[in-house]
């Protein structure tokens, strides 16, 4: 049960993080250099409005969350 409780601890802390990001790809276009790209983590600009500014809110207090 303990072992349980820790599993579902950990998927809900980890939730946000599936739910409210994606992936995407950036080209970086630096002069006078080869072109490239890199993939970044972003909020999805798809959501609702409302858990947009949830998400933006999310991601300003990230780092206490991963603490708790």
């Amino acid at each position: 049960a303990k072992l349980a409780v820790i599993w579902v601890g950990a998927l809900l802390l980890a939730l946000p993080e599936v739910v409210l990001r994606q992936l995407s790809k950036e080209d970086l276009g630096f002069s006078g250099r080869a072109p490239a790209e890199r993939c970044v983590i972003k909020i999805s600009p798809d959501l609702p409005d409302t858990i947009y500014v949830l998400a933006l809110t999310y991601d300003s207090a990230r780092l206490w969350w991963y603490f708790g």
